[in-house]
C-alpha cells in the first residue's frame, strides 16, 4: 500500500506574511504563472540502453546526455536573445521535478539556421563562451548544463547531417521548396528532402 504524499503550500503562507508586512511598498503575487500555458520544451531525448547510431545526424547523436532537451528553430523562426536563458530554465524545471538526478546527465541543445552576433553577445553576458567542435557545431561552455548550439546552415553540409537543413530559411523558399517543411510541393535538390526521402525509402523496404 503506497503512502499518500501531503503537500503544504508554505510559500502561500510566506506570501501572506509579505503582503501584510510590505503592503505599502510591494506587490506580492503568490503562485505567479510563469507562462501563458504549460511549460513545454520542443523535444526531450531520453537515451535507451542501445547505442545511438551516428550514421544519421551525427552532430546530434554524438552529443547526447542521458536526457537531452532540444530547442528546434524552424526556417521561419529566429534565434532570440531569451532562447538561451529560457532553455536553461527548462533544464532547471526537469532537475527540480526529479527527472534528472545528476546535472551532468542533462544536455541542452539549440538547432537554429544561423548564429547572429546579438546571440553571441548574449552568451558572453551569461558567462559562457562558444567553443567550435566542427563546422556549425558549438559547445557553449561555462553554463550550468552542458549546452550545444547547432548552426544548421553549416552543419547540414557535413556527412549525415542533411536533415538539419529543415531549419534553414532557404529550405522553404519558393524556388528551393521543401515538401517536408510545408507538407506539399515537389521533391527538389533540398538537402533535407533528399535525406529524409532516403530514410523513408529504407523504412518501406
Amino acid at each position: 500500500m503506497s503512502r499518500l504524499k501531503y503537500y503544504t503550500p508554505w510559500h502561500s503562507l510566506f506570501a501572506t506574511l509579505l503582503k501584510r508586512k510590505y503592503r505599502s511598498s510591494l506587490t506580492v503575487i503568490s503562485e505567479y504563472a510563469l507562462s501563458e500555458g504549460p511549460v513545454r520544451g520542443d523535444v526531450l531525448l531520453i537515451r535507451k540502453e542501445a547505442p545511438v547510431p551516428l550514421a544519421e545526424l551525427p552532430v546530434i547523436g554524438a552529443r547526447l546526455g542521458q536526457r537531452t532537451l532540444l530547442e528546434f528553430k524552424g526556417p521561419t523562426d529566429r534565434l532570440e536573445l531569451l532562447d538561451l536563458p529560457t532553455l536553461v530554465g527548462y533544464g532547471c524545471f526537469l532537475e527540480a521535478q526529479g527527472d534528472v538526478k545528476d546535472p551532468r546527465d542533462l544536455h541542452l541543445m539549440i538547432v537554429a539556421s544561423g548564429l547572429p552576433e546579438p546571440f553571441r553577445q548574449r552568451v558572453r553576458e551569461a558567462g559562457g563562451h562558444l567553443i567550435s567542435e566542427g563546422r556549425g557545431v558549438y559547445l557553449i561552455d561555462g553554463l550550468m548544463y552542458t549546452t550545444y548550439l547547432i548552426e544548421a546552415g553549416a552543419a547540414s553540409e557535413t556527412p549525415g547531417n542533411g536533415p538539419l537543413y529543415l531549419s534553414v530559411r532557404a529550405c522553404c523558399r519558393r524556388r528551393t521548396f521543401c515538401k517536408h517543411a510545408s507538407g506539399r510541393g515537389k521533391l527538389t535538390s533540398c538537402r533535407c528532402c533528399v535525406s529524409i526521402s532516403r530514410s523513408e525509402g529504407e523504412v518501406r523496404r
